[in-house]
């Protein structure tokens, strides 16, 4: 037998798993007769492609800042978007460049 039961899409909008009892209309059941359920187990997935679609853009994004990063380090203009890179912070590039001057490698003796 089949009988119409009703779930508006608006409950499952988050597109996550519900377990749901679903009230049956059941015809020709007498007024004051036991209600029927259906349990079921329904995911709404309106779309697989918004949420990559979303990623891509953000990586876009991204890419986009960084090219204009190294653009603006290539022509000796200031970064634009530092504050979105995990740079080393400046005081330890200093050490690292002294430290690399210090040491070139030369121990004093001639071969």
């Amino acid at each position: 037998k089949s009988c119409p039961a009703r779930l508006p899409l608006s409950d499952l909008a988050d597109q996550l798993k519900h377990r749901l009892d679903l009230p049956i209309s059941r015809p020709g059941v007498p007024a004051g007769g036991r209600p029927a359920s259906l349990r079921v187990e329904v995911q709404f997935q309106y779309s697989k492609v918004v949420p990559i679609q979303k990623r891509i853009f953000e990586l876009m994004d991204e890419q986009r800042k960084l090219h204009r990063d190294v653009t603006n380090l290539q022509i000796g203009k200031e970064l634009e978007f530092e504050d979105d890179w995990d740079l080393p912070d400046k005081r330890d590039l200093a050490d690292a460049e002294t430290k690399a001057d210090g040491d070139d490698g030369d121990d004093g003796k001639d071969s």
